[in-house]
């Protein structure tokens, strides 16, 4: 696979989750559904395990690596909406569903709250905001170390060095 397919399906499987917010737009309330089953860890488990017999189709191979990469990713996004500030029901993610229906959010939160428009004309413009825009910059703050050191850590296990 081409490197930017790679990346493509990376990128999807990070967002998947937020996914829950189209059949909201369609029905004219975009937050209807969102921090429903797509925010919980027996959906990444499906989803891991979906797209992974998608790409063993093309490739003729089962690869554990792709499926704990994919359900890595999908489960990035729980942790993330976890950590955040959550100021509208339900208030935090689903994150044992099915097995649990009860909702978990950090009683300490990392990250400021996402705001968002209920009303479909106004959701997207909503997203850009000066308040959306200080919520992303404290995540790549605090991210970036994290992702900067995993990066090395992996480059030093490539190549052997201790």
């Amino acid at each position: 696979m081409a490197r930017g397919q790679v990346i493509a399906w990376y990128i999807l499987a990070a967002n998947a989750p937020d996914l829950d917010f189209l059949p909201g737009l369609m029905a004219g309330d975009p937050n209807r559904f969102h921090h429903g089953f797509s925010h919980s860890s027996g959906l990444a488990l499906l989803f891991a395990i979906a797209v992974s017999l998608l790409l063993r189709l093309r490739q003729r191979e089962w690869r554990w690596k792709q499926f704990l990469v994919f359900f890595g990713l999908y489960l990035s996004h729980l942790v993330l909406d976890y950590l955040g500030e959550d100021h509208s029901p339900p208030y935090g993610v689903p994150l044992f569903w099915p097995a649990s229906q009860a909702y978990y959010m950090s009683p300490t939160p990392l990250f400021p709250d996402i705001h968002r428009s209920n009303a479909t004309a106004g959701f997207f413009p909503s997203l850009f905001s000066a308040h959306n825009l200080w919520s992303v910059s404290v995540e790549c703050l605090v991210l970036a170390p994290l992702l900067l050191v995993a990066y090395a850590l992996t480059k030093r296990m490539r190549s052997g060095t201790p």
